[in-house]
């Protein structure tokens, strides 16, 4: 576990009190839990353990590899070698920054392989043990995305050598696992960045809509605005070539310094809620270097959304792409006009 804050809830900067007891305890879990979900930086533990035996996984879920183009890697070859130390070993393929994936299962205690999509064993991508195919199966649920490395409840296993290959041979990424380098590349290290995360710790990554929710409350309790900051910062930096921003990044990743070279990406509505959340700290603050900082930005997602409009509301392409997460027509017109009103009042503020 990261480190959490201890402070009393009676000595927050903010307080709430009226005469229905009822909702002053509602408001102390809430606060509670904004609590938890702020993590200073450097708190974060390693997730695996490196030695020169290689990356070493117990009873762990697979940490996905990350980079700009592993998100939309649809086929490729992944070798590597492994010592399974009790049980066996477990790895995904095909996994998006939902965590859907497709999870390899290698039992050694009573010698089976098994590909399971979430839940739902696979009875049938060809998987080979020193050369020899051992197992095969076909599936349509997963399309794109990386791999990650682990091993199942109980399970401990030693990786090393491991090599991502194209269909044609062509190396994307190698490692020995043998190095605390490797910890960045999944990333599975500390976080750099005071961040605040989706669901107190639950998967150690942070979420653009879910920062637009926590931003509120975050000011009427803990008042945690370098929380808030510090994961600005880490999606603020990661921008697409079109100008929007990555939708969700684990807090072990640091700041980019440079555009992310890739037109796509996943759950396009947090593009709209992580300009609002820009927005909403420079409403709170007042803050102008803050407000110069990051007004080109906000500018370049905006020109971006705007160029995908018709006169009447946002083109078909987008409204297709927000439908497919349940977002209908009137609430795709409906963001815009949130976004664009504070974002507005953020950039004709910039300047003193």
């Amino acid at each position: 576990m990261t480190t959490i804050s201890i402070t009393p809830l009676t000595n927050l900067p903010r307080s709430f009190q009226c005469s229905d007891d009822q909702l002053n305890q509602i408001w102390l879990v809430g606060a509670r839990t904004i609590q938890e979900t702020q993590v200073p930086a450097g708190t974060t533990p390693e997730f695996y353990q490196i030695s020169d035996q290689g990356l070493f996984a117990e009873s762990q879920s697979p940490q996905t590899y990350s980079s700009d183009t592993a998100p939309g890697l649809m086929q490729y070859q992944l070798e590597s070698s492994v010592k399974p130390i009790v049980g066996g070993f477990g790895y995904t393929v095909l996994s998006n920054t939902l965590g859907s994936d497709i999870y390899i299962f290698v039992n050694i205690d009573n010698s089976s392989i098994s590909a399971h999509i979430s839940s739902t064993e696979r009875d049938s991508a060809p998987l080979s043990i020193d050369d020899q195919l051992v197992s095969e199966f076909t599936q349509t649920s997963a399309l794109a995305g990386s791999f990650g490395l682990g091993a199942s409840f109980r399970h401990t296993a030693y990786y090393q050598n491991l090599t991502l290959k194209s269909l044609e041979g062509q190396e994307i990424y190698s490692s020995t696992l043998t190095e605390k380098s490797a910890l960045d590349d999944f990333p599975a290290g500390t976080n750099s960045q005071l961040v605040s995360v989706d669901g107190a710790r639950r998967d150690r990554i942070a979420y653009a809509g879910d920062l637009d929710i926590a931003l509120g409350p975050t000011f009427a309790s803990t008042f945690g605005s370098e929380y808030i900051n510090g994961t600005i910062n880490l999606f603020g930096a990661a921008q697409f070539l079109p100008g929007f921003f990555v939708p969700n990044s684990k807090i072990q990743q640091k700041p980019r310094t440079a555009v992310i070279q890739a037109n796509q990406t996943d759950l396009i509505g947090y593009f709209f809620s992580m300009v609002t959340a820009m927005a909403d700290f420079y409403l709170m603050t007042g803050d102008i270097k803050f407000a110069n900082r990051w007004s080109p930005a906000i500018t370049k997602m905006l020109n971006w959304a705007d160029s995908q409009r018709t006169p009447e509301s946002l083109s078909t392409s987008l409204t297709q792409q927000l439908a497919a997460i349940g977002t209908t027509t009137t609430r795709c017109n409906l963001a815009w006009l949130r976004n664009t009103m504070p974002c507005t009042h953020t950039l004709f503020n910039r300047f003193p």
